[in-house]
């Protein structure tokens, strides 16, 4: 909901996002800086996945998609496909600009989700805008709705439902009577459910929803009456009984709670049901509606849109099927259009401009508004609505998501006049996929359609967004030989937790690593202080923010001279708690510079400067105000207040008329119109603290008046839903409650402001009275850093701050054992530990023993001493136990028997009190040993009782007794001889490991048939000619039994003719390549690999599109080569041909070939090539009578043989038809480059002129040797 319309929602609506840039100012004393030029690196990753708090998003990585020129209404995914409806009449790639490389397409188009790349095979041509794309459960069918009536030509009222196997129309022929928003199928397939703005279908009446048999599109008996208003949305219950119902209609069913925008009925009736959510979110009528019913397959998720009049809801809302409970509600502004949810984070789209009611974790309005068109929740409620301090409806306790760091920034476009950006969400697990009217995706060209991936397929290159001159660090030197560098946090689009890096003089000299989490609407503030400089010399700093892909923002160099003399404990301080600004007002002149950043005061009228400061100890100055509407300092950059935060400042004054020390205002001159976050001083004299949130003005008043004319040290904290104010080092009061102050786009003002309407408000809202040392923190303080703070200010010491005792007490049998490792000392070590046992014993140390002459509780005191004698003291009550009386031990063992002997092991022995010492065995023969092992040899063989008895170290025993079986000596078995035997040309090779034996085999003899023996497991024997052999293996075993096994072989003579050096049958099946040949080697690739594949016998080289072409090679050596090949293509030639050739020598990149071209009218050329610096046909031929046709293969033999010349003869032919006689091709070539031996290939080519891609070349049968 916004001003005056601003967020109207109309059938076609928004405001245009407004980029978040910091703007620093320099500082013009001794800090400098280099604006340097860098390439900048650039990233998705929460720091803990399981945190329900932090699921993984997709990457804001905007992955090129096809383009459209006009509106995406809607979105569906099917496996890798996008199905897109809407209102366009072109499409271009991703990348071309507006009016160039157009595709037609008519209000309708489909891509892969996987590239982006636009699918030309499914083209249906709409003459009215689509409005809504479903597809069914089993992703075999698709519906289109919208205003259309007619699809492809033929006669289609508003819907439309396609076989997406075929990509034809189905019959399906409702006849509806106006426009379609909405469909959604039933689990099982059928019916189809409708709603719209429709008042009948045929000559039927329907009340904007109908139903429909998905066979034939008969209408069926399902008629709930949606009134008042048209149906945009509709979602089925995972089970199928309930259909929830969302849109602008006042009453559904004539009920309109549940009906108003929002309900269920029966899928089979229509009859109303439960809808609790009804309750909560009122949406309906001419200025309201639900626009968007998504289901995960648990729950139901709705977006809405309001801007004023019948409304009250404007983003998201989770809700049970069962009676539609609310889950929670996400209390963002701003109109919704759509919602999508993959594994634990839910999508969705928009124009949010704040989300006030999630609190300080989200971010809030500014001026002028920013939007935020994407935007990520989590699935489940992680904590609770507060109020939102805009004025908006009061979801206030409701259940609430997290809001998720994923700020993808997309624009608002023109097409529909309502200034728009995405209209749609979905996905597929993998991808989110976005449609609308957007023009640019994170600052580049992308309109309409835009794809997001998970970031383990997303190339996570977004960047950290501060860097160079918009997020310097700030430097400071209090003390001598130290710079303190402060920078505040950076923020990313898809990420919120960085490593920061600092860098000293070049960035080979990092000083300093940290890390930490912001978002731009959180930014924290970080430092570190870098000692040990040479007083007066110039040191320069960088940091980096580095985010967990490496992607790195770095700063540009800040110089700044080292200070000398003496520094500032108190300076020191503040600094050493990161402050947001520093404001130390001791100069002269000119601004009053904030030592923490770069926010500094311009100070305003005729002020006293130079006055001593508050700090004791401190050469430091103070500001002097008169309490004139003209005498303050303020920031000059406008930003936006914080809801956590700390503002201190010291002040003295004699004054009765008040007046303001410090807060937070929405003008840099003169009154401010909003203004909160402020100390001010009554006329009574006491200060108050004071902050403006939804239930009002929120105000601590100190219980004094301290107008004294003396120093006071004043803080106000607001964090952890708490308000505190602080006077001296001592809390004087604090609200509870208390989660957001006013959100304000302003700047801070120190001496004076606007506080019309305060409690107890002064005479005068400006200041009279000195100010000093006010500083701001991104955070509340504790109560012990305002006490240090106080002490180091008003004595000029820092004070000795007191140890904290800790320690662990284990107790055991009348006694304790202690450790006091855990106590600390904040500002030095600890020296001493003194214990007291509480029985009269003591002792020292960080860890101690104290024992006891009874059990019972006993009072354990540690007491710990720092280096500056400073104590504490922790006490525990501990109860010591007696000694329990001894438990005996249990007696176990194993036995394992072998011929006529056992032996056993008692290690399983246990006792639950101490140890077993000894281990006593009798084997049933009259033998006994001693051990937790043991062995016993037996003269025969038979049953034995074997006993074991084990003691204690408490004298206590425990007998075990198993009775075992001694087995006999076996008798030795004979071994059995196996073998293999493998055959080559006048050679065999015999391996024996298959013989076997009961124990082992320790010989193995060959005889080969022809008088030659050998011996070992494995031999081998060359036989002087081919034939016919007998070959035994005699096998001995370690007994001297023996075995013998024989075989007859036949052994081939050696080959006759060329052998080959390349063959491939492919009979394999590869994706994403062609494997290795069968003979030959790996197959290496030019182009993409997802263009080769190997499947049904045959290689395919896949040719992506008009001028394409790739091709494959193995690596050879050959200057004699004859290649034979069975080639051809899928699809018939268009344009100007397709292109197979087979290389037959290949060296480099050079090469001859054998090249078939296929001729559009199915004829058929050969060539004889030569690649070499370019590509020359060396000669060619039109081969008389030979056609093809796909499906068909053509036989291709070539040769290359010889060097200086080289001779090429080529000839091809149908296969399965008779080899001409003649070589139909013959040329000699003498080049270079190729008159050395080389190997074979594969190359395929589409023309340009084509228009038929993709094509693919098919291979099979490939063969290559010598020629002779």
């Amino acid at each position: 909901m916004g001003r005056a319309g601003a967020d109207r929602y109309t059938p076609d609506i928004g405001r245009r996002r407004l980029g978040i840039l910091a703007t620093l100012a320099v500082a013009t004393t001794a800090v400098t800086v280099s604006v340097t030029t860098l390439m900048l690196h650039a990233d998705s990753a929460p720091a803990n996945p399981n945190d329900p708090t932090t699921p993984v998003t997709v990457s804001a990585d905007a992955l090129p998609t096809v383009q459209i020129d006009g509106v995406a209404w809607s979105q569906a995914v099917v496996g890798n496909t996008v199905y897109v409806g809407g209102r366009f009449t072109n499409a271009r790639p991703a990348g071309a600009a507006p009016g160039t490389n157009q595709t037609p397409r008519s209000n309708f188009l489909a891509y892969d989700v996987r590239t982006g790349e636009l699918i030309t095979s499914f083209a249906p041509s709409f003459n009215a805008q689509v409005r809504t794309v479903t597809a069914s459960p089993d992703g075999t069918r698709l519906y289109v709705g919208g205003d259309f009536t007619s699809v492809n030509g033929v006669s289609r009222s508003r819907i439309a439902a396609f076989d997406l196997a075929t990509g034809q129309l189905v019959p399906f022929f409702p006849s509806i009577g106006f426009n379609v928003h909405a469909i959604v199928v039933h689990p099982s397939g059928s019916p189809v459910y409708v709603g719209g703005n429709f008042n009948a279908v045929g000559s039927v009446a329907r009340g904007q929803l109908a139903a429909f048999q998905a066979s034939n599109g008969v209408l069926l008996d399902w008629a709930p009456q949606a009134t008042g208003g048209l149906v945009r949305a509709l979602a089925i219950s995972p089970d199928g009984t309930r259909v929830a119902v969302g849109g602008q209609f006042t009453a559904l069913n004539n009920s309109n709670n549940p009906g108003f925008g929002l309900g269920m009925v029966d899928a089979v009736t229509g009859a109303t049901l439960p809808m609790a959510a009804n309750a909560v979110i009122r949406n309906g009528g001419n200025t309201a509606g639900i626009t968007s019913l998504h289901t995960n397959g648990n729950d139901l998720f709705g977006t809405g849109f309001w801007f004023g009049g019948t409304g009250n809801f404007e983003n998201v809302f989770s809700a049970s099927w069962n009676g539609g409970t609310i889950n929670w509600v996400a209390d963002c502004h701003g109109d919704t259009h759509s919602v999508y949810v993959s594994g634990e984070v839910v999508y969705n789209v928009g124009h949010a401009h704040e989300c006030g009611g999630l609190g300080a974790d989200a971010f809030q309005r500014t001026t002028p508004w920013s939007f935020y068109r994407g935007l990520a929740f989590t699935r489940s409620a992680t904590g609770t609505l507060t109020r939102d301090p805009y004025g908006y409806f009061n979801f206030e306790g409701q259940p609430a998501p997290s809001l998720l760091n994923w700020f993808p920034a997309l624009d608002a476009g023109t097409f529909t006049g309502q200034s728009q950006g995405p209209w749609h969400v979905t996905g597929n697990g993998q991808y989110v996929v976005m449609g609308g009217e957007f023009r640019n995706v994170n600052d580049a060209p992308q309109q309409g359609l835009v794809r997001f991936a998970v970031p383990s397929i997303a190339p996570n290159r977004t960047i950290p967004r501060l860097f160079l001159g918009n997020w310097l660090p700030r430097l400071t030197s209090v003390n001598p030989g130290e710079v303190r560098i402060t920078w505040s946090g950076n923020w990313d689009r898809d990420n919120e937790n960085f490593t920061y890096e600092v860098f000293r003089d070049n960035d080979g000299t990092r000083i300093h690593r940290s890390t930490g989490r912001s978002a731009f609407y959180e930014m924290e503030q970080y430092g570190f202080t870098d000692t040990g400089l040479t007083p007066g010399s110039t040191v320069r700093y960088r940091v980096k923010a580095i985010d967990p892909f490496g992607n790195e923002a770095p700063s540009d160099w800040v110089s700044i001279t080292v200070a000398g003399g003496t520094g500032s404990l108190y300076a020191t301080s503040v600094l050493a708690d990161r402050p947001l600004h520093y404001w130390r007002l001791d100069e002269t002149s000119g601004q009053a510079i904030d030592s923490a950043s770069y926010g500094h005061l311009n100070v305003n009228g005729p002020v006293t400067r130079g006055v001593t400061g508050g700090v004791l100890g401190d050469t430091d100055r103070a500001i002097t105000f008169g309490g004139a509407s003209t005498q303050f300092a303020a920031t000059s950059t406008l930003g936006l207040s914080r809801h956590v935060f700390t503002v201190e400042a010291w002040f003295r004054t004699n004054s009765t008329r008040g007046g303001k020390i410090i807060g937070f205002g929405s003008s840099t001159t003169g009154n401010s119109g909003s203004y909160d976050r402020h100390l001010y001083v009554g006329n009574d004299g006491r200060v108050r603290f004071g902050v403006f949130n939804p239930t009002g003005t929120r105000v601590i008043t100190s219980p004094t008046s301290l107008v004294d004319d003396a120093w006071h040290h004043v803080v106000g904290t607001l964090g952890g839903g708490v308000m505190r104010l602080y006077v001296d080092g001592q809390q004087v009061g604090e609200i509870t409650n208390v989660r957001l102050a006013a959100n304000i786009w302003g700047v801070w003002r120190v001496g004076g402001d606007n506080l019309n309407g305060w409690p107890n408000r002064p005479l005068g809202d400006y200041f009279t009275g000195t100010i000093d040392e006010v500083a701001v923190y991104p955070r509340a303080l504790t109560a012990a850093q305002v006490a240090q703070r106080f002490a180091i200010g008003s004595t000029g010491t820092v004070p000795n701050q007191p140890p904290t005792a800790a320690f662990t007490a284990t107790t055991s049998p009348l006694a304790v054992a202690v450790n006091g490792s855990t106590s600390t000392d904040p500002d030095g070590t600890i020296v001493s530990y003194g214990w007291n046992f509480g029985n009269g014993q003591v002792a020292t140390g960080v860890t101690a023993t104290g024992t006891y002459a009874s059990p019972g509780t006993y009072t354990v005191t540690l007491t710990v001493t720092d280096d500056d004698g400073a104590t504490a003291t922790s006490t525990q009550q501990v109860v010591v136990p007696d000694v329990p009386p001894n438990q005996p031990p249990t007696a176990a063992f194993t036995a394992t028997t072998s011929p006529l002997a056992v032996a056993v092991n008692g290690t399983t022995s246990t006792d639950p009190d101490g140890t077993v010492v000894s281990y006593a065995w009798e084997f049933g023969d009259g033998g006994t040993a001693t051990g937790a092992t043991a062995t016993r040899t037996y003269a025969s063989p038979g049953t034995y009782t074997v006993t074991l008895t084990v003691t204690d170290d408490d004298g206590a025993t425990a007998t075990s007794t198993q009775q075992v079986v001694v087995p006999d000596v076996p008798v030795n078995g004979t071994p059995t001889a196996a073998f293999t035997a493998t055959t080559a040309p006048l050679a065999v090779a015999v391996d024996g490991s298959a013989s076997t034996d009961d124990g082992t085999i320790v010989s193995y003899a060959w005889d080969f048939g022809d008088g030659g023996t050998a011996t070992g497991v494995t031999a081998t024997r060359t036989y002087a000619a081919a034939g016919t052999y007998t070959i035994t293996l005699t096998v001995t075993d370690d007994q001297g039994a023996t075995n013998a096994s024989s075989q007859s072989v036949i052994v081939p003579a050696p080959p006759v003719g060329p052998q080959p050096f390349v063959t491939d049958a492919f009979g394999r099946t590869v994706d994403n390549g062609l494997g290795n040949a069968d003979l030959g080697g790996a197959w290496s690739l030019a182009g993409a690999t997802t263009n080769f594949s190997v499947a049904d016998g045959q290689a395919r080289l896949r040719m992506s599109g008009a001028a394409q072409g790739v091709s494959a090679f193995l690596p050879g050596s050959s200057t004699d080569t004859e290649v034979r090949a069975t080639i051809g293509i899928d699809k018939p030639a268009t344009g100007g041909a397709v292109f197979t050739s087979i290389a037959g020598r290949r060296v480099g990149s050079a090469d001859y070939r054998a090249k078939v071209r296929f001729l559009t009218n199915g004829g058929v050329q050969v060539f004889l090539t030569r690649v070499s610096g370019g590509e020359t046909d060396l000669a060619n031929f039109t081969v008389p009578g030979l056609t093809y046709a796909p499906g068909e293969r053509l036989q291709v033999r070539f040769q290359v043989t010889g060097t200086n010349p080289t001779t090429l003869r080529l000839k091809v032919w149908k296969v399965d038809t008779p080899e001409p006689a003649d070589w139909q091709l013959v040329r000699t070539d003498t080049t270079a480059a190729l008159q050395t031996g080389g190997g074979v290939g594969l190359v395929t080519y589409l023309s340009s002129a084509a228009t038929n891609a993709p094509v693919l070349g098919l291979f099979d049968d490939l063969w290559a040797g010598p020629t002779g």
